[in-house]
């Protein structure tokens, strides 16, 4: 009998294996959602596990829209619950140089910021043809922004 995708991944990293969000949800041994999520499904599985009583790491974006993200700042404060999420780009060398050079009074007060995504050497890949170990394609569409004509 062949083993399920999901039962391998338990079986090479740990952990346990649930059949749906929602018992993960219910799961008492479950403290913290870490939400690997497409973008667009991130406010409302950020939304459910707060609601669950669960501290939530989310990657990348917490949602699309401020009133999402006030949204969920509010229930998880009101809740006692942590909520983070991992635009790791502001402990990048430049980001850092840049907060510092602000603080020590190098460079004015920021009045506009211009950011224009660089896809480094993903743009030399054939990332539309990704996959994951295990045959998951990679979901390019929301990591990738769409090129212009």
């Amino acid at each position: 009998m062949a083993r399920s995708a999901e039962s391998a991944v338990v079986a090479e990293y740990g952990g346990w294996l649930f059949g749906s969000m929602q018992e993960v949800l219910a799961g008492p041994e479950v403290e913290i959602v870490e939400n690997l999520t497409p973008t667009a499904e991130h406010y409302t599985v950020n939304r459910a596990a707060l609601s669950a009583g669960k501290h939530v790491y989310c990657e990348k974006s917490m949602t699309t829209n401020m009133a999402e993200a006030r949204e969920l700042a509010s229930l998880a404060a009101e809740r006692g619950l942590l909520m983070r999420s991992a635009p790791a780009t502001v402990f990048s060398r430049s980001a850092q140089t840049l907060i510092r050079a602000v603080h020590d009074g190098v460079v004015g007060a920021p009045r506009l910021a211009y950011a224009s995504p660089d896809m480094g050497p993903l743009a030399f890949m054939a990332y539309r043809d990704r996959r994951s170990r295990r045959g998951v394609p990679w979901p390019y569409r929301e990591e990738v922004p769409p090129t212009s004509p």
